[in-house]
């Protein structure tokens, strides 16, 4: 082979190696984004799944509370002695 042909290939050789290595960084550069990026959904879940069990429980103690208040609640109770009355009336 002439010095012509073998500078060709070495410096074609050389091109492919970059390029392998250009790839590879890329690669794992974008694999670490996307580690991190689960990560970051995973602690904003567990964050998620907290509230909601909060705004649950919440809720739940609201709801005792309104019951708690239907029970004692003079106005209430008047409503519904009203609405029997008026479902019997033909």
């Amino acid at each position: 082979m002439r010095s012509e042909e073998l500078e060709r290939i070495q410096r074609r050789r050389h091109q492919n190696r970059m390029a392998a290595r250009r790839f590879r960084q890329k690669r794992k550069s974008s694999e670490e984004s996307l580690v991190q990026t689960i990560e970051e959904l995973r602690r904003t879940n567990v964050e998620l799944e907290q509230k909601a069990e909060q705004l649950r429980r919440e809720k739940n103690e609201l709801m005792e509370i309104v019951a708690t208040h239907r029970n004692f609640c003079p106005f209430f109770q008047h409503e519904l002695v009203g609405d029997a009355v008026s479902d019997s009336i033909p």
